[in-house]
């Protein structure tokens, strides 16, 4: 017997693939170091410390320089000045003494005890550590959406050889087997809703941290506020791509638009009959036209058999 043919892709189906890909291609983009997620234009009110633009990505910002700098090595550094600020010395306590006396402030007292000084570096301090983790947290994210993505597309390729291993089976007529738990098309529904919500959480994980950090940094002291950039929006609608693949793959395990009430009207029709009319309420014995095409209220089997001819006795 020849090999069973492949069921023929639909349009829709292809319209789902390349989405998919469409879709894992720009959260992948969107975790690349070279992609800013913000952008902040140089300032003239920082004077010479920052004459360029500076970017922010999921590992770090840069610095007067140009050069990324990672989140972890923007900590360590807040914690060293942090500690450094906060440890008591006798120079530091008797400037401190005259400064409160004369009410001349931090100028006098120096930065190493001005208090807006040291609670902007504990705030950069706490917020570069939540940024540093949640940076890496939104990075693995990432990535493992758009593989969930590829998941997905395999599970999609893997439906119609299994569909048709299960042809095969029925035709045999072997034990009853252990049946799965879901259905070729169940874990393509499941991995597409892996994909959405892991890209989904990086995106906005990050992009709600760093927007609070930055807008904490602004409470403290003079800070140039960031806009969002080309990572963020390209995050964005690779979301919004693998959220309308999300909704088919569900649309294709509940049927919610429509195709249920074709197949029950179907299923209530039942199959056609050996004539190819009617189904199983004109197919009972005792019922009105017979079974199929044959008159009658009996089976087929019982309507072939003819009595046989009379044969007059023969005459010697």
């Amino acid at each position: 017997m020849g090999k069973a043919q492949p069921k023929p892709v639909s349009c829709s189906e292809r319209l789902l693939w390349w989405l998919f890909v469409i879709g894992g291609l720009l959260v992948v983009l969107a975790a690349v170091p070279a992609v800013p997620w913000r952008l902040s234009r140089t300032d003239t009110n920082m004077g010479n410390r920052f004459v360029v633009d500076r970017w922010y990505n999921l590992f770090g910002a840069t610095n007067q320089f140009g050069k990324t700098v990672n989140w972890f090595t923007l900590k360590k550094k807040m914690r060293q000045k942090s500690e450094e600020f906060g440890r008591p010395s006798p120079t530091s306590a008797l400037v401190g003494t005259v400064g409160n006396e004369l009410g001349a402030g931090g100028a006098v007292m120096g930065c190493a005890v001005w208090q807006a000084c040291k609670d902007h570096v504990a705030a950069r301090y706490a917020n570069y550590a939540t940024l540093a983790a949640c940076g890496m947290f939104s990075l693995f994210s990432l990535v493992i959406g758009a593989l969930c993505c590829v998941g997905t597309l395999i599970f999609m390729n893997f439906e119609n050889s299994v569909s048709s291993k299960k042809d095969k089976k029925k035709k045999k007529k072997k034990e009853p087997e252990y049946e799965e738990c879901l259905t070729p098309q169940g874990r393509t529904m499941v991995c597409s809703i892996c994909a959405f919500a892991l890209s989904f959480i990086g995106v906005a994980s990050f992009m709600y941290v760093l927007d609070s950090s930055l807008k904490d940094f602004k409470t403290t002291a003079y800070y140039p506020y960031a806009k969002s950039h080309a990572a963020a929006y390209v995050g964005g609608f690779g979301c919004w791509l693998l959220f309308i693949c999300m909704v088919m793959c569900i649309n294709r395990v509940a049927s919610c638009c429509g195709k249920r009430d074709s197949e029950e009207n179907e299923q209530m029709a039942g199959p056609p009959g050996p004539g190819g009319k009617g189904g199983y309420a004109p197919q009972t014995y005792g019922g009105y036209g017979g079974y199929g095409e044959h008159a009658g209220g009996y089976p087929p089997q019982y309507q072939q058999w003819q009595p046989p001819a009379y044969a007059p006795p023969q005459q010697w």
